[in-house]
């Protein structure tokens, strides 16, 4: 699947749920993930790729480096993997609010 159809149905998925996911390109810094996600007071970077398709070396670098300053970063390559990594930021909102479910 293109990466630009990844990108529409994730789209769609977040907003469906009430997230917030915007396009993240700062022209200064190269290497940076795709996305910004916002959920349930969780701020996640998102950089979404083809199923088969790598990360550049300078996005390898540019994720080390935000990781090691604290940032949380996923890889995605299909809706399934963003809708997993929607229900895994709802169940961290659950267990530090105390609710269950949605």
């Amino acid at each position: 699947m293109l990466e630009v159809a990844v990108e529409t149905r994730c789209l769609k998925e977040a907003k469906r749920r009430g997230a917030l996911l915007y396009k993240f390109s700062p022209r200064y810094c190269q290497g940076v993930p795709d996305r910004v996600l916002i959920h349930l007071g969780f701020t996640v970077f998102v950089e979404l790729k083809r199923n088969k398709t790598g990360l550049m070396p300078g996005q390898v670098l540019r994720h080390k480096e935000m990781k090691a300053a604290g940032a949380e970063i996923h890889v995605i390559r299909t809706e399934d993997e963003f809708k997993a990594l929607l229900d895994q930021i709802e169940e961290r909102h659950a267990r530090v609010s105390g609710k269950t479910g949605r």
